[in-house]
């Protein structure tokens, strides 16, 4: 528990959830790496959460959240040595503010998502939700349903294949009617 009682761990809760994506890409952007920017957001959370009472309001929030990024990515960056080539300060200053469009806009496609995923026979949602929320193989998830391994290879491609068709009607109306 926070010092300030459940209220502040709720804040604090919004705050990484919100900002998942954007701190994500702004990582990946410099550490160039799908893993190590998951260990930059993970590195971050850490950090917020321990460091609560630095949180600025929310007028500061996303300039003070980018740097906090920045900080721990240039971390990982410096104890991992054999990563591509850094960008360049001016460069990373430079593609921040994307980050918060981006952070928006993926905000939008994981709520379309979400609501796709409602729409999954429960069984399907079950696997889905086993394989990318509970980070499960798929042997361990056949074994926890007593399916074939095959099913649930199966499964799992009919559940993106649905998703995806249900994600792309839910966009067509903002994109004018065509694809």
């Amino acid at each position: 528990m926070t010092a300030d009682g459940p209220r502040a761990e709720l804040r604090l809760i919004e705050i990484l959830t919100r900002y998942q994506i954007m701190i994500q890409a702004y990582a990946h952007a410099i550490v160039q790496d799908f893993q190590l920017a998951e260990d930059v957001y993970q590195d971050v959370a850490t950090f917020i959460v321990l460091n609560e009472q630095k949180i600025p309001p929310s007028a500061g929030l996303e300039p003070w959240l980018r740097e906090v990024t920045r900080r721990k990515a240039l971390e990982i960056r410096r104890r991992v040595r054999k990563l591509p080539r850094p960008l360049a300060d001016d460069v990373i200053e430079a593609i921040a503010p994307s980050f918060v469009r981006a952070n928006t806009e993926g905000e939008d496609l994981r709520d379309r998502l979400i609501e796709c995923t409602q729409k999954l026979q429960t069984s399907a949602r079950a696997v889905v939700h086993a394989r990318y929320a509970e980070n499960l193989n798929c042997a361990q998830i056949a074994e926890r349903m007593r399916l074939s391994i095959q099913s649930v290879y199966a499964i799992l491609k009919r559940s993106k294949v649905a998703l995806h068709h249900c994600v792309q009607r839910t966009l067509l109306p903002e994109q004018g009617g065509a694809q």
